[in-house]
């Protein structure tokens, strides 16, 4: 196989495993699936290499690349891809990181391991996985920068606002993603990067700041 794509379905054929449950395994949506079986992916981010190899049983750098043994050794991670250079960020499964109406209660969410990222990243980024969770986004309010089924990782020790960053919040029981900007007087402007009207500047004014709940930055995207 002399291509990203025809590894991914011919490994997938081969464990009979359908596009969807591909999907759901790995935590994509079924669009990024196609996208890397039809070719218009021809390079995996390493979140997203490790969980299918794993799925798949092969070697990250064989399904990446072509090169090396097919076959995994042990839990996904091969000698050439050894197993210390990553760790695995908690992911909160259940109710999703609205960029529309909202969801409630992240408290009430199960949590799992699905993302590994490499551990040089985290650190010059200076993150440390045990603040940090990967979350689903729904809804298009922040479209373009991010869409219905990509996945964030919030840093959750983040929570100062800096003008202009995008963070995971509640208002009340509404869980969000939005542009932050703190005024002078106290007040926050939550932004939506969707030009839509429907998606207009909401303002929390400081006698409200109260139902606001700042959970964490947006450090990373990944569909």
């Amino acid at each position: 196989m002399n291509t990203l794509a025809g590894r991914i379905i011919d490994a997938r054929k081969q464990l009979d495993i359908s596009k969807a449950e591909l999907a759901r395994r790995v935590g994509v949506t079924r669009a990024t699936v196609t996208m890397w079986e039809s070719g218009q992916i021809e390079s995996l981010r390493d979140d997203n290499l490790l969980q299918l190899a794993e799925l798949l049983n092969l070697n990250p750098r064989w399904l990446n690349s072509g090169k090396g043994e097919r076959q995994a050794v042990t839990a996904g991670i091969t000698a050439d891809e050894p197993a210390a250079s990553y760790t695995f960020v908690t992911r909160v499964h259940g109710p999703q990181l609205s960029a529309g109406g909202g969801r409630v209660s992240w408290d009430h969410e199960e949590i799992g391991h699905s993302h590994a990222f490499r551990r040089d990243w985290l650190a010059r980024k200076g993150l440390a996985a045990k603040d940090c969770r990967i979350v689903s986004v729904e809804g298009d309010s922040m479209s373009p920068f991010l869409r219905s089924g990509d996945v964030v990782l919030v840093h959750i020790a983040d929570q100062a606002i800096r003008n202009g960053e995008v963070y995971a919040l509640t208002i009340g029981d509404e869980l969000r993603v939005k542009r932050l900007v703190q005024r002078i007087d106290g007040s926050v402007e939550m932004h939506s990067d969707n030009s839509a009207p429907q998606y207009a500047m909401e303002l929390i004014t400081a006698d409200q700041l109260e139902h606001l709940k700042v959970i964490g930055r947006v450090v990373w995207r990944g569909g």
